[in-house]
């Protein structure tokens, strides 16, 4: 199931990066054609930049959503619950030796 959550969050991030590329041939081809100055394509390159950065984060939180509610529905412990039940382990064993020691 996280596999497949982490395909599906790659393949998403590999399609913008894709279209990103693609965008810029876009405007690097309309520049040369004279259909766009350097200043507009920097413009529109910039813009699309910063939406496929949103883009990004906005997959990048929804797979860690996912991973999250999947991870609670198993019953896995969060990071607090570990540490914390690492920490009383330690204890224990802390507290078992002093009491062969002694």
């Amino acid at each position: 199931m996280l596999d497949t959550l982490k395909r599906l969050a790659l393949i998403g991030l590999g399609a913008l990066s894709t279209a990103e590329e693609e965008i810029e041939h876009a405007l690097a081809e309309l520049r040369g054609k004279g259909g766009l100055s350097e200043e507009e394509g920097k413009k529109v390159l910039a813009a699309w930049r910063a939406r496929v950065a949103e883009n990004r984060r906005e997959i990048q939180e929804l797979a860690g959503k996912a991973v999250q509610e999947t991870l609670k529905k198993l019953g896995a412990p969060t990071r607090a619950e570990f540490d914390a039940l690492v920490a009383r382990v330690a204890a224990l064993e802390s507290k078992g030796r002093k009491g062969r020691a002694g």
